[in-house]
């Protein structure tokens, strides 16, 4: 599914009484020192991110586990003179560094030359202490700013599902019909329905919604793999590993897995210390859709709703 530039909504400042909110691209907003970026799981943080890092030739993507855990003496020769985008702070907001989460985090940044940060979060997961925290990293209040992404519009929707699908029209009516086409404005929710709709299902509930989808995400991505491997697995059995993976993965509140010993460290634990003799079909089971690789020998969620189901 192709990337399309989204919209976001400040929050914060808040807009005086007559004015309406500042609505648009990331780039209206490119003057900020800092800027939260805030949404609901399966928006689409992670993927503006990496985009906007991408085009932006100051830009550097990181996520926040990683930044937390940058050592200090390597933060400006990583970080220095550059936007970073550091994305998924809801993903270490409860865990504990040393000292809070968001107090490493504020230490971080402002150890850092010469710089401007975008952090992402789940709505849900930030608050106004949080706000009140990152905002003593500013000289100024206008070097801060809060935004909102906002859900993919009517014509964006209709523009993915047409290059996706053949028959985009009877798919677009039957969300109508069945009163789901509100959640296509989350793209995660747009990519597994179209993903289904595409085996010839149909969904009934958000439940039916990730049951199906994890189903059409362990199978192989590449037939080839099928057919040169040794051993076969069941989907039920590459669901069940991958849902033992993904426990893993939150409660250990990793960066992600290692698939061999040399590439495992503390943000990313080796497999093998934690499943034991089921490694064969774990590492046959990273290389489904529910994975995604995260560097040599190295996989992560396809996405964290993903994970949160299966766990």
């Amino acid at each position: 599914m192709r990337y399309l530039n989204r919209q976001y909504k400040q929050t914060f400042p808040e807009p005086t009484q007559g004015q309406m909110a500042q609505c648009g691209e990331l780039a209206l907003f490119e003057d900020y020192y800092g800027l939260i970026v805030l949404g609901d799981p399966g928006m689409g943080k992670t993927e503006s991110f990496r985009h906007e890092a991408q085009q932006d030739e100051n830009g550097h993507y990181v996520t926040a586990i990683e930044f937390i855990h940058t050592p200090p003496n390597k933060l400006n020769a990583r970080y220095a003179g550059k936007t970073i985008y550091i994305d998924g702070f809801d993903e270490v907001r409860a865990s504990q560094v040393g000292r809070t989460a968001i107090g490493k985090l504020i230490e971080n940044i402002s150890q850092l030359d010469n710089v401007k940060f975008r952090l992402s979060c789940r709505s849900l997961e930030w608050d106004n202490i949080d706000l009140t925290a990152m905002k003593a990293l500013v000289d100024k209040p206008d070097d801060f700013s809060v935004v909102c992404i906002e859900p993919l519009n009517g014509k964006q929707i209709e523009t993915i599902t047409t290059e996706e699908l053949e028959n985009s029209e009877e798919f677009l009516k039957e969300a109508h019909a069945k009163s789901f086409f509100h959640l296509l404005g989350n793209p995660h929710n747009l990519n597994l329905f179209l993903s289904i709709y595409k085996q010839g299902e149909t969904v009934r509930n958000r439940t039916d919604l990730f049951e199906k989808a994890c189903a059409v995400l362990v199978k192989e991505k590449n037939e080839a793999h099928a057919g040169a491997r040794n051993e076969t697995y069941s989907s039920s059995d590459l669901i069940d590993i991958s849902g033992l993976l993904c426990t893993i993965y939150m409660l250990t509140n990793s960066a992600g897995l290692s698939l061999t010993e040399t590439a495992g460290d503390a943000s990313y634990p080796y497999i093998l210390d934690e499943i034991g003799d089921k490694v064969t079909i774990a590492k046959q089971a990273a290389k489904t859709g529910v994975f995604r690789q995260d560097g040599t020998n190295r996989i992560v969620p396809c996405h964290r709703t993903i994970a949160e189901y299966l766990s």
